[in-house]
């Protein structure tokens, strides 16, 4: 059997001859040898042997390649549904790659900000000068929230709606969602032979593509703890079961997923803890009868995929009790909040509404504002809690994004410092 190897550049093989060539005087030829696809995805092959000189096999390669590109280049959208298909397929089944919510995003993004854009291209027609027009196109679009009106009664949806539409501009961190995702198609195209280098190389980020920076909260537009009793006293007044479910939330720090997906059996009064094993905000992906990748609700794993234990006071254990008592037969793999996710956002937000209407001050704020509300409340107290442990009890996957308060921990710093000081002063220092 003739003797094979691999070269520097793959698709070029060079093979041992028995006898030496008169030619040129070596014992080695080369063949060029490699796979590609068709506009209709179909894989072909390229072989051609009898090179002398690995010079010439390269020559022929690229050749093959440069005609290739110009004459049987695959469309954009063909690429596109394949990669939809892969993100389907990383989300369903028993070992899934990402979560629903996350597959349910990238389509998003994918079908808003990335299709149209580059439906009528073929990938050779992809180079750096249109990606950086498509970063140009997506930096200035706009989107619109609706100004949904007031409403005079807790118990009744808004009356009227004014539907004012309030441009926005995308956030930094929304755009450089779009732009990885636009990266991961490309390199799935790399991976399926279709390309052999990704047209977004070397090109950055909407900005600072390079350093690592932590987003910062804005800490004053979340609740103090004085503004959040004034509101939860409020809520109390008419709707106690709610009053029990904001309280979960607040004093757990946990999303409003996970508190709506609580069972009986989650609540440890022995132990004083609860139990964080699932999340009601949760997806699944299903196609419908023509084809198409669907998502729907579905009760999953908490977001980070992890359950978490959570310690609770022993006041919250005593309002918890009162409010169960309520729940009669309740069985142990029953939720204690049967409502949904979107009946208590649009409840916070007429307690809210009904607030300033009854001449109240309170800042708006949307019902994850209490999970941020509570991080500020623990980063804020005198006893020094580390961020690990924050993290722990809310759920953090990465204690970088509690980091995210980075003002209160400067200021938390500067504490330690202080009193670092006194004490030095009180040795002599």
């Amino acid at each position: 059997m003739t003797k094979e190897w691999t070269t520097k550049t793959p698709g070029i093989k060079k093979y041992e001859l028995k006898t030496k060539n008169k030619s040129n005087g070596k014992y080695f030829w080369f063949k060029v040898e490699f796979r590609y696809k068709d506009t209709m995805g179909n894989s072909k092959k390229i072989k051609k042997g009898g090179f002398e000189r690995y010079e010439d096999a390269k020559k022929y390669m690229e050749k093959v390649k440069n005609e290739m590109s110009k004459t049987s280049d695959v469309e954009f959208s063909y690429v596109y549904q394949e990669f939809l298909e892969k993100i389907y397929n990383d989300c369903t089944g028993t070992f899934q790659e990402i979560k629903a919510s996350t597959g349910e995003l990238k389509v998003c993004v994918l079908e808003n900000h990335i299709k149209d854009y580059f439906k009528n291209m073929k990938l050779s027609d992809i180079n750096k000068a249109v990606i950086e027009d498509w970063k140009d196109n997506l930096k200035n679009k706009k989107y619109s929230l609706k100004n949904r009106g007031k409403t005079s009664s807790i118990d009744n949806e808004p009356a009227d709606s004014t539907n004012e539409a309030i441009l926005r501009s995308y956030s930094m961190d929304y755009l450089n969602r779009c732009f990885n995702y636009l990266s991961q198609l490309f390199e799935f195209a790399i991976s399926q032979g279709y390309i052999e280098e990704s047209p977004m190389k070397n090109i950055p980020q909407f900005k600072n593509a390079n350093k690592k920076e932590i987003r910062r909260i804005d800490t004053s537009k979340y609740w103090t703890l004085e503004e959040y009793k004034s509101f939860i006293n409020y809520t109390k007044k008419y709707k106690r079961h709610y009053y029990y479910l904001f309280e979960t939330v607040f004093w757990s720090g946990a999303r409003i997923g996970e508190v709506l997906a609580l069972k009986k059996k989650d609540i440890d009064f022995d132990k004083k803890v609860i139990y964080i094993n699932e999340n009601t905000s949760g997806k699944e992906a299903y196609k419908d009868e023509n084809g198409n990748i669907k998502f729907k609700k579905s009760i999953t794993s908490p977001k980070n995929g992890k359950s978490r234990v959570v310690s609770m006071s022993d006041s919250f254990f005593k309002e918890i009790a009162e409010y169960m008592n309520t729940l009669y037969g309740l069985e142990d793999d029953e939720r204690i909040f049967k409502i949904t996710k979107k009946t208590a956002q649009n409840f916070f937000k007429r307690v809210q509404e009904n607030m300033l209407f009854d001449g109240i001050k309170i800042k708006r704020m949307s019902i994850h504002g209490l999970r941020h509300a509570y991080i500020i409340h623990l980063l804020s107290s005198d006893e020094n809690i580390s961020l690990s442990v924050i993290a722990n009890k809310v759920g953090h996957s990465r204690v970088e994004i509690t980091e995210m308060y980075a003002d209160l921990i400067e200021d938390r710093n500067r504490r330690i410092a202080n009193y670092d000081e006194m004490a030095r002063k009180e040795l002599g220092y």
